[in-house]
């Protein structure tokens, strides 16, 4: 089953831009007085509107596997819409350790401009052999393809995403972990870790915030995880937070975007800040159990 993606981008145009200029006055002379004027109104925004999809023949590849996007654009305005240069410039990103985005890959503009009537459709079919801008093939993970500013599209937009799967494959399993950890008077407990071909997905528990009186620690914790001894694979702010003024506290969970491949001995998850305070809040998940005597 094909995996679709829709994106509606909007480019508002820019107000028009009001200034006044004062005349000089001679010092003998005063200034006549007036009432205040009122305020003008805006002036009428243009809306350019193109409904964006994408298309992928699956959502997990292995490496060396060869990508297939399937991009559509629709014209949803009441009049002719110009994409120039078509198709337009195309970049696949990874996610980094921070919030922001790695580009591995850009895909070259073409060479012509495409007018669409209202409501027709141009499909354009992008092929991806994994490699990125030098040659080489990308580390497994996930990749989000954006069309950036640019042309007329105007406004950067995520159209999709897909996972590259270690060659080995990844660990699928739930485990319940049930450990707490105490630091600069806050305790937190991590109740369970989902592995999943997605990425792990971490559940914690904490009572210090609850509502409706404290229900969201500021700024949103951060958390940040391991494989083995190695370097951190990937970080970001709490996902969902869940609870209620019934609840004894709070469930913060990460949704991390990089699996675990097997082979991987033991998974470190780290809450480095809660609530403005520093960690870290560390957790040693070991995975030995689900490997078979000899592996």
């Amino acid at each position: 089953m094909k995996k679709l993606f829709v994106l509606c981008m909007i480019a508002l145009a820019i107000p028009l831009l009001i200034t006044s200029v004062s005349g000089c006055q001679q010092k003998t002379q005063a200034p006549p007085s007036s009432s205040p004027s009122p305020h003008p109104s805006p002036a009428p925004r243009t809306v350019k509107y193109i409904k964006m999809e994408a298309a992928f023949d699956k959502d997990n590849y292995l490496p060396g596997e060869e990508i297939s996007i399937e991009l559509s654009f629709t014209n949803i305005t009441s009049g002719p819409y110009e994409i120039s240069p078509f198709p337009p410039l195309i970049e696949a990103k990874a996610p980094m350790k921070t919030t922001l985005e790695e580009l591995i890959r850009s895909f070259p503009v073409g060479t012509t401009a495409l007018t669409l009537q209202p409501n027709e459709t141009r499909k354009y079919t992008l092929i991806w052999d994994q490699q990125d801008e030098k040659g080489q093939q990308v580390p497994y993970g996930y990749y989000n393809f954006f069309i950036p500013d640019g042309g007329t599209l105007e406004d950067k937009a995520i159209v999709g995403g897909i996972h590259i799967l270690p060659a080995e494959g990844v660990i699928e399993q739930t485990i319940n972990v049930d450990k707490s950890q105490r630091v600069g008077g806050i305790t937190i407990t991590l109740n369970r870790v989902e592995l999943t071909a997605s990425g792990p997905h971490f559940y914690a528990f904490n009572a210090d915030y609850r509502m409706p009186d404290n229900p969201i620690p500021e700024p949103l914790p951060y958390a940040e995880y391991r494989l083995d001894s190695g370097p951190v694979v990937e970080g970001g702010r709490v996902g969902t937070i869940g609870g209620g003024s019934n609840l004894k506290g709070l469930e913060y969970v990460w949704v991390m975007s990089i699996p675990v491949p097997k082979g991987t001995r033991e998974l470190t998850f780290r809450i480095t800040e809660f609530g403005g305070k520093k960690g870290p809040w560390e957790f040693k998940i070991p995975l030995l159990a689900f490997y078979k005597k000899g592996e």
